[in-house]
């Protein structure tokens, strides 16, 4: 019975991120609202990242829980490099500018970033999202 339970909460769940999409409950950067693992923890939205000197200047935004507190960790584009990171408190939508040190001996970690928001609670760091969309680092 509760094998049957837990498959139809599955089947909704996956109704309802299809649903979203389908009305696109999307902002106009295509970003995801909560359809995903991890408590459905959206992912950030980048709105531009710009190179200055050997720090990368990123702006975005996130729509999660309210009067809540996230980590948003800036990664080079493949995943490989973690840029650096900062906290921000949403009140349901939340803006970031976030600058991180661009790794100068490796170059192709300053041409495009992504990112992902980790919901702090207390006792630590809980359901942390996929990653956004990437966005162009302008220089």
């Amino acid at each position: 019975m509760n094998k049957l339970l837990l498959c139809i909460i599955l089947v909704l769940s996956a109704q309802s991120c299809m649903l979203a999409k389908k009305h696109k409950h999307y902002d106009k950067q295509d970003c995801k609202t909560d359809c995903g693992p991890n408590r459905n923890q959206a992912a950030p939205c980048l709105k531009s990242a710009k190179k200055r000197g050997c720090e990368v200047v990123v702006n975005g935004s996130l729509s999660s829980a309210a009067d809540t507190d996230f980590i948003i960790q800036v990664y080079s584009d493949d995943a490989s490099v973690l840029l650096g990171e900062g906290t921000v408190h949403t009140d349901g939508d939340a803006s970031f500018v976030i600058t991180v040190p661009c790794n100068c001996v490796d170059k192709q970690s300053c041409f495009a970033v992504k990112a992902t928001a980790t919901r702090l609670r207390s006792g630590g760091l809980t359901d942390t999202s996929e990653f956004s969309k990437p966005i162009q680092v302008s220089f």
